[in-house]
């Protein structure tokens, strides 16, 4: 009787032995298979790439007539496209200011659904591999928009709808919603009056962009009717760049909104002798009062900034107007 007992404890730690083996064995390369590399899951930044030690970013203001279209590039290559402008020239800016090798934008922002901002964007979707987009969810209804969701769909591509709660970082740039204060998804657009601003531009995402202590505040074509609840709101808006809203319309840009951005740079996207007399007189003056300098596409072309997080600096080749 003791003779099998002992047998059976003998099996018993064979098996349990047996066991542990085929686990030390199997289990990492079962974790291994679907995980992948761990260490880079657990430490990849929300969008785009690790940074590196060098600290650079790139604002690239397209010249792409009357519309809006820039890009924001940092020195591991990741790459933010904010609005695609009235055709598909942007495909072309792209061409000439990213890599060959690189192929992919990790976020893509369409700040409302105009023809002057979204025509572009569905020949980007085609010709790059976009990793996110931002957007307010307005339905305008023109064909460019239509197309530009359904390649969306098609390519199963992540949309964040944007909030005022709305934050994302992309490698070391910061980028946070400023408006509007909820999604526009499943709601009626507004309507569009030409005589007094706002409608569908007042839908446009503002963002306030900051690297290190580099802010660009962008305002789509936010009227200052945003502008005022901007102030209102009481949140930060001091920001070394502004992207100039509607192209330097009257109806943007107001004495207390520039008050509280204090801009060192202003930048005009705009197209030359467009038939809607951008950018107005009265812009480009409270712009002079503030003591921003003037960068337009329709006099400078594309306009470049570079900054390291402290410094910031205009393309040699550009001069301020």
């Amino acid at each position: 009787m003791e003779t099998t007992n002992h047998k059976k404890s003998d099996h018993r730690r064979q098996r349990v032995n047996q066991a542990v083996l085929l686990a030390v064995i199997f289990v990492p390369a079962i974790l291994v298979a679907f995980w992948g590399d761990f260490p880079e899951r657990t430490q990849k930044p929300e969008v785009g790439r690790a940074a590196s030690s060098t600290r650079e970013l790139r604002a690239i203001f397209f010249d792409v007539g009357q519309g809006d279209s820039f890009l924001l590039r940092d020195a591991v290559g990741n790459d933010v496209l904010v609005d695609g402008g009235p055709s598909d020239t942007v495909v072309e800016k792209l061409g000439r200011y990213l890599p060959p090798t690189d192929r992919t934008i990790e976020l893509l922002v369409l700040t409302h659904p105009h023809a002057d901002h979204v025509n572009g964007l569905p020949e980007v979707l085609r010709r790059y591999r976009v990793e996110r987009v931002l957007l307010s969810g307005v339905d305008h209804g023109t064909g460019a928009y239509r197309e530009f969701r359904e390649e969306i769909e098609r390519q199963k591509i992540p949309v964040t709808l944007v909030a005022t709660s709305t934050e994302l970082t992309v490698g070391e740039l910061k980028i946070k919603t400023l408006w509007p204060e909820e999604s526009w998804e499943r709601r009626a657009p507004p309507r569009d009056n030409l005589a007094l601003g706002g409608g569908v531009n007042d839908t446009s995402v503002v963002l306030r962009a900051s690297f290190g202590q580099t802010d660009f505040m962008l305002m789509g074509d936010a009227s200052s009717a945003v502008e005022e609840e901007l102030i209102r709101s009481g949140g930060e808006l001091a920001a070394e760049v502004l992207k100039v809203g509607h192209h330097g319309s009257k109806y943007s840009t107001s004495r207390g909104f520039l008050r509280a951005v204090q801009p060192k740079i202003a930048v005009i996207q705009v197209g030359a002798k467009n038939r809607y007399g951008h950018p107005t007189l009265q812009t480009l003056r409270r712009l002079e009062e503030a003591g921003a300098k003037i960068y337009r596409n329709d006099r400078d072309g594309d306009v470049e900034l570079s900054t390291d997080g402290v410094n910031l600096q205009v393309d040699s080749n550009i001069k301020s107007r």
